[in-house]
């Protein structure tokens, strides 16, 4: 059970009032002095008893006579997602799976029963997984009755700020097109605004924060040039794309410009390069807009999902209504294209998640290659087990952390020339954290002036420095917290 926790909320203080909005749902929350104070001790260290405690001591009370009144707050708090409160448990994971298949259409039938349900746990794991818009669908089709209506106007809430959001992004997504056409840049947009049309027909029921943009890798440089002009700040610049953001008065705006799909030591098995000669095309907002060809952008959601082991539920759904958009696909031949690419497992992976998770059916044609290859089983079922497992600081592998996490990567590639430059880097990466870790920066060196023949002794210096810094942040951690003051 996960101690109360603060939600990720903008906060900035209004007439000595903290004001907290929820940039999901547009929401505006005013705190008076006590739910201040309450809201700022959910940090993930106290329990309801040590916040009443720290809130009695602030206002000359004793804990008893506050402690109705922090669990109170804690409880609307949790109502409209301020903090995080706990995880999901099976109850909640299988009411946001039931709910998803029912808004996809491959399970029929009312819900069933809701008691006990933790509500908030389920929305932010919703959150989480991308999946919101298809939670609140699911939810809109069972009855009321046994819906808290605080949840459902949270949901709805979020739902149409969500639709709302994305409109915006595929306004701005169509100008920078405009933008790169009237340069002579080739541009390519994918997932975002595009995946929400194709597979799900509706800009509202898929979550996305940002825009991502692919482009020749000769016109990087240009690229990023315009985005500047037009106002946005570039915040990291990579070896295969650039992030550029720009506040908007709807909301920030964020693009991820791109030159390559993945690094090259995950070996994709399709590149940026062989996309641009079999683009489709599809319709947003009366424009035509290029996308790749539909079995490139399988084997490139597939690649991507098993990148990040499989980690959120959103990349299972989408390779889910891949399946139902295209019924009389090619398997057969898309399979044998992957086979010779590399990336079948990583298909196949994708298929089966789609099946065990979601109850879509398996084509004939991948059902016969999953037989033939038993780690696909393996694969499914480790994947299964970590999908909504919590920890307390998760990586871009969700809870598999970067040493399970890179093991699995490993095992989705068939191909021992796909698998090395990974298994290189994954394993010389933790050295090469290392020494940059301890290499001597201009800190240590202002330390201490030494002759050049000495210089070996700043990594000393450098292990000295960063023993002492732990040692300051382990003595704040264990350090009971003053309480801010305030009145009642």
């Amino acid at each position: 059970m996960r101690l109360p926790t603060k939600a990720p909320l903008h906060a900035r203080e209004v007439e000595g009032e903290l004001v907290l909005r929820d940039e999901r749902s547009g929401s505006t929350y005013r705190l008076n002095a006590v739910a201040t104070l309450v809201w700022q001790l959910c940090d993930g260290t106290r329990d309801s008893a040590a916040i009443a405690a720290e809130v009695a001591a602030a206002f000359s009370k004793t804990p008893e006579a506050v402690l109705g009144d922090v669990a109170a707050a804690l409880a609307g708090f949790a109502d409209v997602g301020l903090i995080l409160s706990s995880t999901a448990a099976d109850g909640e994971t299988d009411l946001l799976l039931r709910c998803v298949r029912i808004a996809i259409g491959t399970e029929q039938g009312q819900i069933g029963e809701l008691h006990g349900i933790n509500w908030n746990a389920l929305v932010h794991t919703a959150l989480r997984h991308g999946v919101l818009p298809l939670v609140y669908r699911g939810l809109q089709r069972h009855t009321r009755e046994n819906i808290p209506e605080i949840v459902l106007d949270r949901l709805g809430r979020q739902y149409r700020a969500n639709h709302r959001g994305n409109v915006s992004l595929v306004r701005e997504l169509l100008g920078l097109l405009d933008l790169f056409a009237a340069n002579g840049i080739a541009a390519l947009p994918m997932r975002g605004p595009v995946l929400a049309i194709s597979l799900y027909e509706n800009l509202g029921l898929r979550q996305y924060g940002d825009l991502d943009i692919f482009i020749p890798p000769r016109e990087a440089a240009r690229a990023t040039a315009l985005l500047e002009a037009r106002g946005y700040t570039v915040s990291a610049r990579r070896a295969t794309d650039v992030l550029a953001l720009r506040s908007d008065p709807s909301g920030d705006v964020a693009v991820d410009l791109q030159w390559a799909l993945a690094r090259k030591v995950f070996c994709f098995p399709v590149t940026l390069e062989q996309l641009w000669g079999q683009l489709s095309a599809i319709s947003i907002a009366g424009r035509t807009v290029p996308q790749p060809a539909p079995g490139d952008y399988l084997l490139i959601l597939c690649a991507h999902a098993s990148k990040h082991c499989w980690s959120s539920l959103i990349w299972i759904v989408d390779v889910a209504r891949f399946v139902q958009k295209h019924p009389e696909f090619d398997w057969p031949g898309l399979l044998e294209r992957a086979a010779a690419a590399g990336g079948e497992r990583q298909l196949l992976l994708g298929l089966r998640l789609s099946h065990d998770v979601l109850h879509v059916g398996i084509p004939a044609a991948a059902f016969a290659r999953m037989r033939a290859d038993p780690a696909v089983d393996s694969l499914a079922g480790e994947v299964r087990r970590g999908l909504f497992l919590s920890v307390e600081h998760p990586t871009h592998q969700g809870s598999f952390g970067p040493i399970r996490g890179g093991l699995l990567y490993v095992k989705t590639r068939e191909r021992l020339r796909d698998r090395l430059p990974y298994t290189s880097e994954f394993v010389t990466q933790p050295w090469a954290s290392f020494m940059e870790m301890i290499t001597p920066n201009v800190h240590d060196r202002a330390v201490v002036a030494l002759p050049r023949s000495l210089g070996f002794l700043y990594y000393i210096v450098r292990v000295v420095r960063l023993t002492k810094n732990v040692g300051v942040k382990l003595a704040n951690r264990r350090r009971p917290s003053t309480p801010l003051k305030g009145t009642l």
